[in-house]
């Protein structure tokens, strides 16, 4: 008797022992953003925690995948800047908010990138949002390409840009996937001429995007008043962001917009030889290139026919509208 209850014991003990186990490996496994995170924790998800927050200026110890005190130190100094209760609890707000994301959930499309692209490093200040945009690629191409694991960046990190091109004048035409390249060296069918005074009916898919590509140089002409300023396209992938080019350029256009506002105008994109039909609105946010000479805080938004938001990835009516105006539609 007292034999089988030792036998009985150790095989308790052994499937307690398994258990554990199992569970500390799930742990450790754990992808960022599927459980909260806190104090005493440990696991591959803690530890992606603790570098993004490191790279963002709010831990500044080892990134070991332990949940101690300067860890919960550091992520309610965060919670307490952006507004969240400063618990020192990364639960799904505050891994929400930090915008950590793996590779497993970010890449979706399809499409593999092109690496025949630039080399990139890393400054203070970027993330993967910031340099997408400047150089008109995707997060998710970004973490393709470069083989990484989160959206977290270290100063000093070297980046390859995905399917950099180089057009005319030595201006970059667009970067995207091998498929886009392929597309863009295609030739292009012969547009219909646009009516005298309004601009070519363009799909921004299709053609405006090559036409006015990233790094190129353009006039404004305002479809109601015939006033004009230059404009340099920096960023954008689903519409062109540009920026004012000179002071002088900015004046015009707050003619045009008393008041910075999201209203749209009808206008026309003169880039070369082309004149396409395009909608702007007149509001200053987010990211600039140019800086201080200009006098305009950020850059603003253009689109073309079928065009996108970058924050619902949706047709703008609004915008929609102006450009049929432009058209002549």
């Amino acid at each position: 008797m007292a034999k089988k209850k030792s036998l009985s014991l150790l095989l308790l003990v052994t499937l307690v022992t398994i258990s554990l186990l199992a569970g500390l490996t799930s742990a450790y496994a754990a992808e960022l953003g599927s459980r909260s995170l806190k104090e005493g924790m440990q696991g591959d998800d803690v530890k992606q925690l603790q570098i993004t927050l490191k790279v963002r200026g709010y831990f500044k110890e080892e990134s070991t995948g332990n949940y101690g005190p300067k860890t919960k130190e550091a992520v309610m100094s965060f919670q307490k800047a952006k507004g969240l209760k400063a618990d020192g609890i990364a639960g799904q707000a505050t891994i929400t908010a930090i915008n950590i994301r793996t590779v497993k959930k970010q890449v979706s499309r399809g499409g593999r990138p092109s690496v025949n692209g630039q080399e990139y490093v890393v400054k203070e200040g970027d993330s993967l949002w910031t340099i997408s945009q400047q150089f008109g690629t995707t997060v998710d191409e970004l973490i393709q390409v470069n083989n990484l694991e989160s959206d977290a960046l270290s100063i000093d990190q070297k980046l390859i840009i995905p399917g950099r091109k180089s057009g005319g004048q030595g201006t970059a035409t667009y970067a995207g996937t091998q498929e886009e390249a392929t597309k863009a060296e295609e030739p292009k069918e012969t547009q219909p001429a646009a009516k005298e005074g309004y601009g070519e009916y363009a799909d921004w898919w299709e053609d405006a995007r090559y036409a006015f590509p990233i790094g190129a140089e353009a006039t404004i002409r305002d479809f109601a008043t015939g006033k004009t300023f230059k404009i340099k396209r920096y960023y954008g992938i689903n519409h062109a962001d540009v920026e004012p080019m000179t002071a002088e350029d900015t004046a015009v256009m707050k003619e045009l917009y008393p008041k910075w506002s999201w209203d749209t105008r009808a206008i026309i994109v003169e880039v070369g030889d082309r004149q396409l039909a395009a909608s702007m609105s007149g509001m200053p946010h987010s990211i600039e290139t140019i800086g201080d000479s200009n006098n305009f805080t950020g850059h603003f938004d253009i689109h073309f026919l079928n065009s996108r938001s970058h924050n619902t990835n949706s047709i703008r009516a609004d915008h929609q509208a102006m450009v049929k105006k432009a058209a002549g539609k």
